[in-house]
């Protein structure tokens, strides 16, 4: 599998992001959605490079262990007090950006293999490793104490 080029929808959903609020077209289907589709984009960039070995099963693991997290305590939370939105974190949304830098620094280093990459990636291993432990502890404490605060005891 030939690693050339970066996956063009992920320019194409902030190009329409952009556009979205250039516009004002702004729905809550769209804000329901948005974040979903940038999980499923990263989680199969995570997967598709650690089957073709270009990065490790562990990080890939990490990542996707954040995610499922993220999902379940979403849902729960819908079930328990119906839908409300919980905006992200900035550390949630620097973790994004982030696993997207890696994953187009690990794609470019796989079509142009140099030192220079191979440095960048070992640091964005790292950084993104401490920053999806991080943010997945934020939003832990972060949705307890939502939770804790919408029933209150006796």
């Amino acid at each position: 599998m030939g690693f050339t080029r970066p996956h063009p929808c992920r320019s194409l959903d902030a190009c329409d992001g952009l556009i979205a609020r250039k516009f004002n077209q702004r729905s809550s289907l769209g804000a329901f959605l948005d974040p979903i589709a940038d999980k499923l984009l990263l989680s199969s960039s995570f997967i598709i490079l650690a089957m073709e070995k270009k990065l490790a099963w562990w990080l890939t693991i990490l990542v996707l262990s954040r995610d499922v997290l993220i999902l379940i305590v979403a849902v729960v939370i819908i079930l328990i007090s119906g839908y409300r939105p919980f905006p992200p974190s900035f550390l949630g949304k620097l973790t994004t950006v982030c696993e997207m830098l890696f994953v187009f620094t690990t794609v470019l280093a796989a079509a142009y293999p140099n030192p220079r990459m191979a440095f960048l990636n070992h640091v964005l291993v790292i950084t993104v490793t401490a920053l999806v432990l991080a943010s997945g502890f934020h939003y832990t404490f972060a949705i307890t104490r939502r939770l804790s605060s919408s029933h209150p005891t006796p």
